[in-house]
């Protein structure tokens, strides 16, 4: 396939365009998508900009052409770049991106702009890490990734039992999963169990984690902060996403790290 795009800023990856390969569901509300493609020149980063374009593309549309394809930011789930396969999971919450998901066959193309993010300090810890449903993909790859002595603590909010998952993570982090009471937005489940939390050791290299609704984000960081006394160099916190707002408006308008790519979108 011919990929047309425009010349990324630099430092920035060029758009790629990939097919779906396989789609598995893992639980009653996350999906698995397996991309197949040229990555062998993919680079080292934990998230990438997902291009969704029209079914039968073989090439991805200029920025400045109509349709403009869909831009939203989803986790390196996993990467064989010698198979040429990329792996996402994605929730399905019901917004545009996890309806196109619901409805990909094998060989629906798929633009991908990416590796993108900084890594994390990956050190013992203690760390802290919290995230609400849409956090899951990347916490579980946060947790495969940090060293075998790290400690700590982490609390993912999910719909219920059954959209637990079996997670690989050092034996000293604790897992805990919160079932939600309330609809996602309206919980405050997630923030009361950071609350009750014990007090979090202030070492250098303490690390708090977060990922969550907005407003959840901003009372987390706040409590974080003034509350716990973590330096803000110590944590990252994320907002996926705002209650009350439309998914296409929020991620146009928002993204934790106000790092725009070539088509002018953000997290999604």
């Amino acid at each position: 396939m011919t990929v047309s795009s425009p010349s990324p800023r630099p430092g920035r990856p060029a758009p790629r365009l990939l097919h779906v390969l396989a789609k598995a569901p893992l639980t009653p509300n996350l999906l698995r998508l397996t991309l197949a493609g040229e990555l062998r020149d993919f680079g080292p980063g934990h998230t990438f900009k997902l291009l969704i374009v029209p079914r039968g593309t073989t090439a991805l549309p200029l920025p400045e052409t109509a349709p403009r394809p869909v831009v939203r930011t989803f986790t390196v789930r996993a990467l064989n770049r010698e198979a040429g396969e990329l792996t996402v999971d994605l929730v399905l919450h019901g917004g545009f991106a996890a309806q196109w998901a619901l409805q990909a066959k094998p060989g629906d193309p798929v633009g991908v702009v990416g590796p993108l993010g900084a890594p994390l300090p990956l050190t013992r810890g203690p760390y802290l890490i919290a995230g609400d449903h849409c956090a899951l993909p990347a916490i579980a790859r946060l947790l495969e990734e940090l060293p075998q002595d790290a400690t700590g603590d982490v609390l993912i909010e999910i719909p219920g039992p059954a959209d637990e998952l079996p997670l690989a993570h050092p034996p000293g982090l604790r897992l805990h999963w919160l079932h939600r009471r309330a609809p996602a937005g309206e919980s405050t489940l997630l923030q009361e169990a950071v609350r009750a939390l014990p007090p979090l050791p202030l070492t250098p290299t303490t690390f708090a984690w977060v990922a969550c609704e907005s407003a959840g984000v901003k009372a987390l960081r706040a409590h974080l902060r003034e509350e716990r006394g973590l330096p803000p160099q110590q944590m990252q916190l994320a907002g996926y996403w705002k209650r009350g707002v439309d998914e296409r408006t929020y991620h146009d308008t928002e993204h934790y790290d106000h790092a725009p790519d070539e088509y002018g979108r953000s997290r999604g």
